[in-house]
C-alpha cells in the first residue's frame, strides 16, 4: 500500500527522505522531495481559507526620500534680481544631480527664477535708459555716454562764462572743475583709448563730440551734446558745416 505522504509534516517528510531507499523506491523519493520543497516555501492564504504557495517575487519598492525645505529656499532666493543668478544655478545643478524626490521640480524652479530675475533686471535697465546700444560689436550704453557729454558741454560753457573764453583742452577743463569726476573717455567705439573729441576753434567757438562707431571725429555717426541748456547767451559749440567758415583752431 502506497503511503499518503501529503498528510506528513515537514519533520516527518525529512525523516522519510533520510531513510527511504532511493534506488528501490525512486517514485516515492521524488514525491517526498517535492512535498518537502512545497512545505519549505512561503505560503499565503486565499479568500477561501486554503493555503496557497506564494511563488511571486516581491514587488515592494521603497520610495526615494524627499529633498526637504532647504533646497527650495535656495530656489526662492534665485528670484532675486541679478544676485539670484548664483542661487538659480545652484538650484538647477542640485535638482539635476539629486536622486531624491522633487529634484526635477527644483531644477525647473532654478531655470524659471533665473529667467524671471534677469527679465526684471533688463526691464529696470531699460527704464533707466541703459539698454540703448550702438551697432558696434562692443556696444556701450549711449545714454550714459550722452549724459557725460552733456555735462562736459555745460562745464565748457561755464568755463567761458567765468574766463571769457573757452578752454584750450579738456585737461585744462578738468583742472578748472577737479571735483566734477566726469569721465573723459570716449566709449562710443570699439576698444577706445581716447578722450572725447574737443578742439577750440577760437575764443568763442569749439567742437565737442563722441566719435561714434567708426572712431573718427567729424563724420556722420558722431554723437553731439544736447545744447538745450546753456548758461551763455549763445553756445560756441560749432558743427562741421559751420566750422568750415570759422577761424582756424587756436594753438
Amino acid at each position: 500500500m502506497e503511503p499518503d505522504y501529503s498528510s506528513y509534516s515537514t519533520a516527518e517528510l525529512e525523516d522519510v527522505l533520510r531513510h527511504i531507499d532511493q534506488t528501490k523506491f525512486p517514485e516515492r523519493y521524488q514525491a517526498v522531495e517535492q512535498l518537502l520543497t512545497q512545505h519549505r516555501m512561503p505560503t499565503t492564504q486565499d479568500y477561501s481559507g486554503e493555503m496557497v504557495i506564494d511563488t511571486s517575487p516581491s514587488t515592494a519598492v521603497s520610495e526615494p526620500a524627499t529633498l526637504g525645505v532647504f533646497p527650495y529656499v535656495i530656489g526662492a532666493l534665485a528670484f532675486i534680481p541679478l544676485l539670484g543668478i548664483i542661487f538659480g544655478v545652484i538650484a538647477l545643478v542640485w535638482g539635476l544631480l539629486t536622486s531624491r524626490q522633487g529634484g526635477k521640480l527644483l531644477a525647473s524652479i532654478g531655470v524659471l527664477a533665473m529667467l524671471s530675475a534677469n527679465s526684471y533686471f533688463y526691464l529696470m535697465m531699460h527704464k533707466a535708459g541703459l539698454t540703448t546700444w550702438t551697432n558696434d560689436p562692443n556696444p556701450v550704453p549711449t545714454q550714459l555716454l550722452q549724459d557725460n557729454l552733456n555735462t562736459l558741454y555745460s562745464q565748457v560753457e561755464l568755463y567761458r562764462f567765468r574766463n571769457g573764453e573757452y578752454p584750450q583742452s579738456l585737461a585744462l577743463l578738468q583742472q578748472a572743475f577737479p571735483l566734477s569726476g566726469v569721465p573723459l573717455q570716449d566709449t562710443s567705439f570699439k576698444n577706445s583709448q581716447s578722450d572725447f573729441f574737443y578742439q577750440r576753434l577760437d575764443r568763442e567757438h569749439y567742437q565737442l563730440l563722441a566719435r561714434g562707431t567708426d572712431g573718427k571725429p567729424l563724420t556722420d555717426d558722431d554723437i553731439w551734446p544736447n545744447t538745450s541748456q546753456n548758461i551763455n547767451d549763445a553756445s560756441g559749440l560749432t558743427h562741421p558745416a559751420v566750422a568750415n567758415d570759422a577761424a582756424l583752431p587756436d594753438q
